[in-house]
């Protein structure tokens, strides 16, 4: 009984750091894939491979990253609730406490949905109209039947909750958003009527300086343990700055990412490779490459020894710099003590 409360703790834990991980990079990552992926222009074609999870996932039932939490649960309720779903996991990745691109599903219960409801009481999944639900054709939401009546009973204005949150989210609302600058990138992308692009964060915003700073003629490699973070890039380096880029994560097949790779390798005008770690951190030469960014970092230093140590190859004739992208007083410092300084 012990082990098996010290491994739901460990759950709890590694969860919780997994999401504070994620929101510094963009507070859309948390469970935000079907968002994400319509930014990046390699990716986009593949958000109809969400659309079998979304069918089976109620938004009254399932509480989102920008609601507040409310009633206290027993410890073994919370773990149920804290299910790792592998909606952002890179394909290739082996262990999951190393490829932890996971989503945190909450499934809290809301008032629109009784704790104790059956999915026979609650009825059938349906699809949100559209009028409502701002979701692409690809990757609907759906509700169930009993949830919708209460829905439309107790709110004066009818929304999607998930589509109200990912619309929070995306913007990047928070009490000194007007003391700090985010830039807001990549406007042709719309959701709904009144959200176009995707408010940069201080991560995000530094990470694209970075890649200013960089001389022309030399290239660099982008790692992050989140595709979701890799299609934002993406999207701003590639569509907003007009900036080639190469991706390889476990989107794809072994054969496009060789020929992502063999791209970056020998084109003049390619000028980053977006990595993830689980798919690039090992196993590569890629000496064509002598500057490094770590958007988010692992608790073992030698994961990112391995993926720094793809530009420290045989044949690499220029200095080799890496960057970590540290966001002070969280668990980026956390991270980085004990492994390598911030940089």
């Amino acid at each position: 009984m012990e082990i098996r409360r010290m491994k739901e703790l460990f759950i709890i834990i590694m969860s919780k750091m997994t999401l504070m991980r994620m929101s510094l990079i963009h507070p859309i990552l948390p469970g935000g894939r079907e968002i994400t992926i319509l930014f990046s222009p390699t990716r986009r074609h593949l958000l109809s491979k969400y659309k079998e999870a979304a069918k089976e996932t109620c938004v009254c039932c399932t509480r989102f990253p920008s609601q507040k939490n409310s009633g206290q649960k027993s410890n073994e309720k919370s773990v149920q609730e804290l299910q790792l779903s592998t909606i952002d996991m890179d394909d290739d990745a082996d262990d999951v406490c190393l490829g932890d691109d996971f989503v945190l599903q909450t499934g809290r219960k809301q008032k629109f949905a009784s704790q104790t409801s059956t999915r026979k009481e609650l009825g059938n999944l349906i699809p949100l109209d559209s009028t409502i639900c701002y979701a692409r054709q690809e990757c609907r939401h759906y509700i169930h039947e009993k949830c919708l009546t209460r829905l439309q009973e107790s709110d004066d204005e009818l929304f999607c909750p998930r589509c109200n949150d990912f619309k929070s989210r995306m913007q990047v609302d928070r009490i000194d958003a007007l003391a700090t600058p985010y830039e807001t990138y990549c406007e042709h992308i719309c959701f709904g009527p009144d959200v176009r692009g995707i408010k940069a964060t201080a991560k995000i915003q530094a990470v694209l300086q970075w890649t200013k700073d960089i001389p022309v003629e030399d290239k660099g490699i982008i790692y992050s343990f989140f595709k979701s973070g890799l299609d934002l890039l993406e999207g701003i380096l590639v569509e907003h700055f007009g900036i080639e880029c190469a991706r390889f994560d476990g989107d794809v097949g072994t054969e496009l990412r060789a020929k992502e790779l063999s791209n970056f390798k020998t084109s003049k005008t390619c000028r980053f490779l977006l990595v993830s770690v689980q798919s690039g951190g090992v196993g590569l030469n890629i000496v064509e490459a002598n500057h490094v960014a770590f958007l988010d970092r692992w608790f073992n230093p030698c994961v990112h020894a391995q993926a720094e140590d793809r530009c420290h190859r045989l044949k690499q004739t220029k200095k080799v710099s890496v960057k970590y992208f540290d966001v002070n007083m969280t668990v980026d410092e956390v991270r980085s003590c004990g492994c390598y300084a911030c940089t």
